[in-house]
């Protein structure tokens, strides 16, 4: 399954003029000024390929957003098939998976860029949140 995924890949990247390759089942993508921007990971045997990107880390102070963060992973229509989670680094970051019978180079591109919007989406919310929590609280 990953040289399907090497294939994606190389026509993504032929369409971005950069050069992509898996390594060990993991391709990172990065923005010109070398901020990631997703990493795609296709585990050895497996069915699916999974994307995830940094939304923020989290600080001690963030501590109270948590809740409300991961309320946010049952707003279906906000998430779009996306879920967040916590890395070992404690950075915030969104997730998604596909299966890889459901993709082709075009859907696979189409599912990527898409990707990338939605984590520039959340990332927006997410630092929005703390004066909207403020604001509501000073309004209660």
């Amino acid at each position: 399954m990953q040289q399907h995924c090497q294939q994606w890949l190389e026509d993504y990247g032929r369409q971005h003029a950069i050069s992509l390759r898996l390594h060990q089942g993991v391709c990172a993508l990065a923005n010109t000024q070398g901020k990631e921007l997703a990493v795609i990971e296709v585990p050895e045997e497996s069915q699916v390929v999974m994307l995830h990107a940094p939304v923020q880390p989290l600080q001690e102070q963030d501590s109270a957003l948590l809740p409300t963060l991961m309320a946010l992973n049952f707003e279906m229509n906000a998430m779009r098939g996306c879920w967040l989670a916590l890395d070992q680094q404690n950075t915030l970051r969104l997730c998604t998976q596909q299966e890889i019978a459901f993709l082709n180079s075009d859907t696979f591109a189409q599912w990527l860029n898409g990707f990338i919007q939605q984590t520039h989406d959340v990332k927006a919310f997410v630092n929005e949140m703390p004066a909207m929590m403020t604001a509501s609280a000073a309004s209660a």
